[in-house]
């Protein structure tokens, strides 16, 4: 899996990626910094990346009309850099064995300290 980090975002997290084996980038490591959500879309969907971001509201309703997208995973809400590398790890321990997240869906959130991930498919339309 390639992952596309938004800006965010904190940019330590594409090196926690990086460590886990993956190919990522922060949307600035291709001067996509303040590009507009359907660009960073658009980048993520043509270059086959996993999109990460915490603005759910705009980037469900871009995936939501796509037919094939690799993934988009959701941080609820906007953490410190700390709780956003511990999302980060709580979702890489639930998806690592996965081959892909081919037109799915991951949230990640924190309910009462606690880290919760849930994945589920999101088909077009």
């Amino acid at each position: 899996m390639r992952f596309l980090v938004d800006e965010c975002l904190h940019v330590s997290l594409p090196a926690l990626l990086h460590q886990a084996g993956f190919e990522a980038y922060q949307v600035s490591h291709f001067g996509l910094q303040g590009a507009s959500d359907v660009a960073l879309f658009e980048r993520a969907v043509e270059d086959g990346f996993v999109f990460v971001t915490n603005n759910a509201v705009d980037f469900l309703k871009l995936y939501r009309n796509s037919e094939v997208h690799a993934g988009l995973i959701i941080f609820w809400p906007n953490e410190r850099p700390a709780v956003q590398l511990a999302m980060l790890r709580a979702v890489l321990g639930e998806v690592r064995d996965r081959a892909d997240l081919i037109n799915s869906v991951v949230e990640v959130r924190i309910d009462s300290q606690e880290i919760i991930v849930e994945t589920y498919d999101m088909p077009p339309g």
